[in-house]
């Protein structure tokens, strides 16, 4: 009986040391160093960051341009958003292990594309359709990295284009400044309203 007792006793102070032995071993592979999580995509370069500032500023200048009602001016800032959207750096995005590259990437090209189409646009009514697609793309993407720069707000116009055809569209400023109905018109300058914002934190 009492060689039982000593033999149980040996298993139980064996197992005690085994378990104390690999748990203090996990604990120090655990405390090797930070663990590289995915990416905080809000965290970006200035290098970055810069790149999708000037987006913004070429967007929203062409915004203005529709709002005046002027097809020049909204070419020519669309011209420069597409300039800016191929010189945006976007390799630090790959770092990320959410897999934002890949959508990132898609969204540019998409607004990009929508924006080559409103240069070859030859009426402001196609070209006004096309500036609803580059809206489509551009605000998910800013929502999508988390963007931090000036406040936005995503707004809305039921009648963009007749009864039942909305439109959205960014902009830097809460007062409704229509695009697609421009400033001809006084009565709908400002129809609209804020559907979402992007606020700098």
């Amino acid at each position: 009986m009492k060689r039982r007792a000593y033999i149980l006793l040996i298993v139980v102070i064996l197992c005690t040391i085994l378990y104390w032995i690999t748990y203090k071993h996990n604990e120090s592979i655990d405390n090797d160093g930070p663990k590289q999580g995915p990416l905080k995509v809000r965290l970006h370069s200035a290098l970055f960051n810069n790149g999708i500032d000037s987006i913004v500023n070429a967007y929203a200048a062409m915004k203005d341009g529709f709002v005046s009602n002027d097809t020049a001016k909204a070419k020519s800032d669309c011209k420069t958003m597409i300039a800016a959207a191929d010189s945006l750096h976007m390799e630090e995005l790959k770092k990320d292990t959410t897999g934002i590259y890949d959508a990132i990437q898609m969204q540019v090209s998409d607004m990009k594309n929508n924006a080559q189409n409103l240069l070859a646009d030859k009426d402001i009514a196609a070209m006004r359709k096309d500036f609803k697609m580059v809206s489509e793309s551009f605000y998910p993407l800013l929502k999508a990295i988390h963007y931090d720069g000036k406040n936005l707000y995503w707004q809305n116009c039921p009648m963009a284009f007749g009864d039942g055809n909305d439109a959205s569209w960014l902009s830097s400023t809460i007062a409704i400044e229509n695009p697609y109905l421009g400033n001809k018109d006084v009565s709908m300058e400002h129809c609209g309203e804020i559907k979402d914002s992007i606020v700098s934190k």
